[in-house]
């Protein structure tokens, strides 16, 4: 699910379809292509690949895949800025985002080459609930922040 499957909005999936187009063939090369980019395009992508990992296979799918490790990072300074920047709505659906992500990332410090514990997976639903509960609405306040981006 990309957050352009949310209500569409043809500018952000115009933004969205020229930076997928220009990714490298591998993720190894995928941090360079990152520094790459603008910092709004940055933040597009990782956003977008922690909203298409949670929303396919939740969070266990974004640690395993790497994703954790790799956009981490850079997923909560988006967030960060989100929250300063955006619209009251969209700051406040960036703090509830923040905390699930920050919950995940702990548990992704816990997971040996990716391989989250078994005895983790249980918090990774929770967590991945309330994802879930919130999912359209960020990614509409998502695309209506990045699209506002100055």
């Amino acid at each position: 699910m990309t957050i352009t499957d949310c209500p569409p909005h043809e500018p952000y999936e115009a933004l969205l379809d020229r930076l997928l187009h220009q990714l490298p063939p591998t993720r190894a090369a995928y941090p360079a292509f990152l520094d790459s980019l603008s910092q709004r395009d940055r933040h597009l992508l990782v956003l977008q690949g922690l909203h298409s990992q949670v929303c396919n296979g939740g969070f266990a799918q974004w640690i395993s895949n790497r994703y954790a490790v790799q956009d981490g990072p850079t997923v909560l300074l988006a967030l960060d800025r989100m929250r300063q920047q955006g619209e009251p709505d969209a700051a406040a659906l960036a703090v509830q985002v923040d905390a699930l992500v920050r919950q995940a990332s702990q548990i992704a410090g816990q997971a040996e080459d990716g391989d989250v514990p078994d005895n983790s997976l249980g918090d990774l639903d929770q967590l991945d609930d309330r994802y879930s509960a919130l999912s359209d609405e960020f990614g509409l306040a998502v695309q209506g922040y990045l699209l506002a981006w100055t």
